[in-house]
Formats: C-alpha cells, structure tokens, sequence
C-alpha cells in the first residue's frame, strides 16, 4: 500500500528498513520509548518493530498498518506512522491507535502532522475508523499539537508505564483519543 501527500510517500514498511529504524532510534536525541521498552537493546527493538510491520501486512483480517514515512524531495526514509490494532468496541465504535515518530533531523517541519493526517483520512475513508486514541509522553508539547490538529483530546495520564526514558525511568504517558 502507498499513500501520497504532498511531500511524502508513506508505503508498507519492510524488513529493509531495519537499518534506518535503528539509525534513527540511536540518534542521542531521539526519544522512542518502544525502542526502550523492557530494556530491549536499539537493534532489537528495530528488528522487531520492522518485523511486526511485515506480519501486521498478512494478517487476515488485517488490523495495523505500520507505514514508512519517505520524504519526496530527498528519497529518505524520515519516519514511520501507524494505525494499530483495528478494533470494534461499544463505546468508541470501530477505532485505531495512531502514532509517529519523525527522525531528529526532519522534527518540526510537519512531516508528522502531514502523515498523520493522512493515516487519519485513509482509516476514515477506507477502514471507516470512528474513532482514534494515542498515548504520549506529557513532556512532548510537539506531539500534544500533532493530536490535537488531529481533533484528539487529552484524555488522561499514567505515571505507571512499560516505557522508559533513556536514563531507565518509568516514562509517563498521556493519552489521548477522538472521534473521527
């Protein structure tokens, strides 16, 4: 699957991105807890996460799609986005998680908000997703704009998390989620 914007390709992500993903998750200023989660090492947590995007791709029915985010004009792999684990539920009807990480240095020039949206207009259009939630760290003010762009109110916090910061402390999430 392709999805185009503007400035950017999101396509299918592969086991040939293992490479960029743990390029991107080494940089000192790069803060992914999935990377970190249980104290997995960077290589791992690359390997697994480009793992799962090819497993999520032949899952029938399908529930997640795990995009590459590629910047047009350079040909790079910047990022990825994702719409996670499709599910029917009685209170929100049928909803996704999305979430997005954008290498450090391609941050705050949009490209997360541009994906996102886009993800959010493909499981509108073609999934007919009512709702969407996502979790971040209360600390990640660029993030919190990118949600709420998106129509995602802030719904809670935890201090309790598998996450953790870069020093191995327990990362806080906040959680977000909104009607589409």
């Amino acid at each position: 699957m392709e999805i185009n914007t503007n400035r950017l390709i999101l396509k299918d992500m592969t086991k040939a991105d293992q490479g960029d993903l743990e390029r991107i998750f080494n940089h000192p200023d790069f803060y992914y807890a999935y990377a970190l989660q249980d104290g997995v090492a960077i290589n791992v947590a690359a390997t697994n996460y480009s793992q799962l995007a090819e497993r999520t791709k032949l899952a029938i029915p399908r529930d997640s799609w795990i995009m590459s985010i590629i910047e047009k004009q350079s040909g790079k792999f910047i990022g990825a986005v994702v719409l996670v684990d499709l599910n029917q539920t009685q209170e929100y009807g049928l909803q996704a998680e999305i979430g997005y990480f954008i290498d450090v240095p391609y941050q705050g020039k949009g490209y997360a908000s541009e994906a996102a949206l886009a993800m959010k207009i493909f499981g509108k259009e073609n999934l007919n997703i009512q709702s969407l939630y996502s979790t971040v760290d209360p600390n990640n003010s660029a993030s919190w704009k990118i949600l709420e762009k998106l129509g995602l109110k802030r719904q809670g916090f935890e201090k309790l998390s598998a996450y953790k910061n870069r020093d191995g402390s327990v990362a806080a999430r906040c959680h977000y989620r909104g009607q589409i």
